[in-house]
């Protein structure tokens, strides 16, 4: 999605720039130093509406140059968004002895350790208390409480995760750099689309929080793929919306496939899918990438209860017991204990949506036996 302001439609229509054109770094300066007023998010759309092929090697170089403070704070969540590594590093060691930027730098060394995967959840949740204690910007508070939400979220936390997010609202709304503002929300709906959905099993504003992010300008396509996703996640669970659900996960794909993501589309195609036909009773093809626990279940679907149980035993001889190994267990045998076990670990995960399934099974059980 590529969105331009109105306003800065104009700007280019004055200037006889039009969408398509090949931009160098050069045109991009002059635009700069022509409209002063110009700001990073400005620059941003400007340059991706323009020539949306070059636009991230043109926006590094502005990055790489930025001076002004807000566009440095800016330069380093474009970096942080985009995944360059590389540029972290060049303004960390570019701005870390500007004493207004210290913590800055700090920040976002902290963040490009999560991009890495070179920290755990408990030590990334350490990290980012400690830097809070020093924290006195809005920018890097907000940014270091959605590094916290991310070592709950990833520590399995939810309701903790969800609660810490709730607050960050006001504060990225009284944000005066318009970038940040934006690319914040963009991530914080998605956030807490994913908290509405799994914490409060609140379908209609985890509805409304995710198509905020879709909406938003700023939202890179991992970003959009994420938001599809949970989009797809949320429509499952609900009454003859497979269809809805199915739509939305292949939305997500054709965006993680533009950028490669080949371990998201692996996750929807034999996690989200799968289970999308499980719990609607639908026949789906199986092979070696569906986990044990959802192959079991497709065979509970087609009513094979006893290769059901076999892949169980495999599944928990390997990786030990699961809510769904339980749950799934249970659907085969009719063993209220096992529904019992099943519910107590979801519950205690918080994820609502997957109790609420597990109760409403639950009672078509209870019905069966009082019957």
């Amino acid at each position: 999605m590529v969105w331009i302001s109105e306003e800065n439609k104009a700007l280019l229509a004055k200037e006889g720039m039009e969408r398509g054109q090949t931009l160098t770094y050069d045109s991009v300066v002059q635009l700069t130093k022509k409209y002063p007023s110009l700001e990073f998010e400005d620059i941003l759309t400007i340059v991706k509406y323009v020539d949306e092929e070059h636009f991230k090697p043109l926006m590094i170089s502005y990055c790489k140059d930025a001076k002004k403070l807000q566009e440095v704070y800016s330069s380093f969540e474009f970096a942080f968004v985009y995944k360059d590594l590389a540029l972290i590093d060049y303004l960390i060691n570019r701005h870390q002895n500007d004493v207004l930027l210290t913590h800055c730098c700090k920040v976002y060394s902290l963040g490009k350790r999560l991009l890495e995967n070179n920290i755990s959840a408990e030590n990334l949740l350490i990290s980012t208390q400690s830097l809070l204690a020093t924290n006195e910007h809005d920018a890097t508070y907000i940014k270091l409480k959605l590094l916290e939400f991310t070592a709950f979220l990833r520590m399995k936390q939810l309701q903790t995760a969800f609660y810490l997010l709730q607050k960050l609202e006001i504060t990225i709304s009284q944000l005066d750099n318009r970038y940040l503002k934006t690319v914040f929300a963009a991530r914080f709906s998605c956030n807490l689309a994913l908290g509405y959905l799994n914490t409060h099993a609140d379908f209609e504003k985890a509805e409304l929080y995710a198509l905020s992010t879709v909406v938003n300008p700023t939202s890179e396509n991992i970003l959009l793929g994420a938001a599809y996703r949970i989009l797809g996640q949320i429509y499952l669970y609900q009454k003859n919306k497979f269809d809805q659900s199915y739509e939305h996960f292949q939305l997500a794909i054709s965006i993680y496939e533009e950028i490669n993501a080949h371990d998201q589309i692996d996750s929807i195609l034999y996690q989200d899918i799968v289970f999308l036909h499980n719990l609607h009773n639908k026949y789906i093809d199986l092979n070696e990438k569906v986990d044990l626990e959802e192959q079991a279940h497709q065979h509970i679907v087609r009513g094979n209860k006893k290769r059901a149980l076999e892949l169980l035993n495999l599944q928990e001889s390997k990786y030990g017991a699961s809510k769904y190994s339980f749950f799934y267990r249970a659907k085969a045998t009719n063993n209220i204990s096992f529904y019992m076990n099943a519910l107590k670990i979801a519950a205690k995960e918080g994820e609502i949506p997957v109790c609420y399934w597990m109760f409403e099974e639950f009672d078509k059980l209870i019905l069966t036996t009082l019957n």
